[in-house]
């Protein structure tokens, strides 16, 4: 008796046997190749409806994993630990003859809460254009942003980006650059100064540093296509008590580090003046290069005796000294 289950049995190999014999045939060319799909539909169609579906139908498409495959992004997230907040910070603009040099004042980042100093950054400076954070004296958040230009720093507004980073804060704020042209302005001749009329204090901490001292006029100095050199030299003295002083007195040339510059005070914690050049024997050559400048004679080279204190202004203390420009 042939069963039903004989009956497919015995269809499937006649299947596989045709299905052979195609195959056979289509590779020597001498079947047509729809013949094998049509003894491959014969094929299915001898299997029991199950298994017509578990194994011919395709596999269903399976999610991605949104862990691994998900795509990134257009921007990260800012993790909601991280806190942005202002700088204070003044002026929010300063202006700046090319070569010349100038600062920005750190007053506070709000909600400093940390023992460590900040990491300090600045964004957007014009070429030839240096900043630095003079924040090592007093509290690591609070101190002056020094803008140092060069004589070939181009002419323009520009904006700049501060920020300071700590351990789960972020600050961030934008002042304003202005680079003007340099005009020089130094005169050549023979100069009289006293501490009458161009007395000027120097510290260098505190209050018991303050001391007395002759300034010239500020120097500003541009580029130039060739090397230039300045020379001063001192022509006479007058002492503390009126009387001529005895040798030279030595003084130095230093560079102003703000603009508009302080002719009332120089020094300072973070001081304000740097020294690039100083006399010997009352003589002063230095190669010029761009920026402001001024001439300080201390007013201790013009007392002479241990009676005439220090620490208060001598009216009738004076130089009078030569400078050109070779």
């Amino acid at each position: 008796m042939v069963t039903p289950r004989r009956k497919l049995v015995w269809e499937t190999l006649t299947a596989m046997l045709m299905l052979t014999v195609a195959i056979s045939a289509c590779s020597e060319g001498r079947a047509p190749l729809a013949s094998v799909s049509v003894i491959i539909e014969a094929t299915a169609s001898a299997l029991p409806a199950e298994e017509q579906t578990s194994k011919l139908a395709p596999p269903t498409p399976t999610k991605p994993d949104p862990l691994r495959h998900s795509p990134p992004s257009a921007e990260a997230p800012i993790p909601s630990a991280v806190e942005r907040l202002p700088i204070s910070i003044s002026p929010d603009a300063l202006t700046l003859p090319a070569g010349a040099s100038g600062r920005y004042y750190i007053l506070s980042l709000p909600d400093w809460d940390s023992n460590t100093s900040p990491g300090w950054h600045v964004h957007g400076l014009p070429p030839d254009v240096t900043a630095q954070f003079l924040t090592e004296w007093g509290a690591p958040t609070e101190g002056p942003l020094q803008i140092d230009t060069s004589g070939s720093t181009p002419e323009g507004v520009y904006t700049l980006e501060v920020s300071a980073t700590g351990p789960d804060k972020v600050w961030a704020t934008r002042v304003t650059l202005e680079i003007s042209r340099c005009r020089e302005s130094v005169e050549d001749g023979s100069f009289i100064r006293s501490i009458a009329e161009h007395v000027i204090t120097r510290t260098r901490g505190g209050p018991s540093t303050l001391s007395y001292g002759i300034a010239s006029p500020v120097l500003l100095f541009c580029d130039a296509e060739t090397t230039r050199r300045l020379n001063v030299i001192v022509e006479s003295a007058a002492s503390a008590t009126g009387a001529p002083v005895d040798g030279s007195p030595h003084f130095v040339l230093y560079r102003l580090l703000e603009w508009p510059p302080d002719t009332t005070n120089i020094g300072g914690y973070v001081s304000n003046v740097t020294p690039v050049a100083a006399s010997s024997e009352g003589i002063l050559t230095w190669e010029i290069s761009a920026g402001a400048y001024l001439l300080y004679f201390d007013q201790t080279e013009f007392i002479e005796t241990e009676s005439v204190s220090p620490w208060i202004p001598h009216p009738q203390a004076s130089v009078t000294y030569w400078l050109d420009i070779e």
